[in-house]
């Protein structure tokens, strides 16, 4: 019942609705998770604490596209110019010289 009006209260106010099973169990159950040093979260493994970073990490990347949807693209764009401007300037100049002596 509750997650139904969850789903309601996203649609009303228009905002995204990020979902995911949580298949861990409450394995740490001490008044803090983890290290406080950001780099080294010292998650454990089958918390459902990791469930929820999971989760987050995703949304964080959806929104992310959401925001810059054609950024993803651009730079694969780019990339591939790049590598065809290199594959050119490489056989270019050795292609212009054998058909230049032909």
């Amino acid at each position: 019942m509750g997650q139904d009006a969850i789903e309601l209260v996203a649609r009303a106010l228009d905002v995204p609705l990020y979902r995911r099973v949580i298949s861990g169990t409450a394995l740490v159950q001490d008044s803090e998770y983890g290290g406080r040093d950001a780099k080294e979260r010292g998650g454990v493994a089958g918390d459902e604490t990791e469930d929820l970073y999971a989760l987050l990490a995703d949304v964080k990347v959806m929104q992310t596209l959401f925001m810059h949807p054609f950024s993803l693209v651009d730079r694969m764009i780019r990339c591939s110019l790049n590598i065809l401007a290199q594959k050119v300037s490489l056989s270019g100049p050795s292609s212009q010289t054998t058909s230049a002596s032909a």
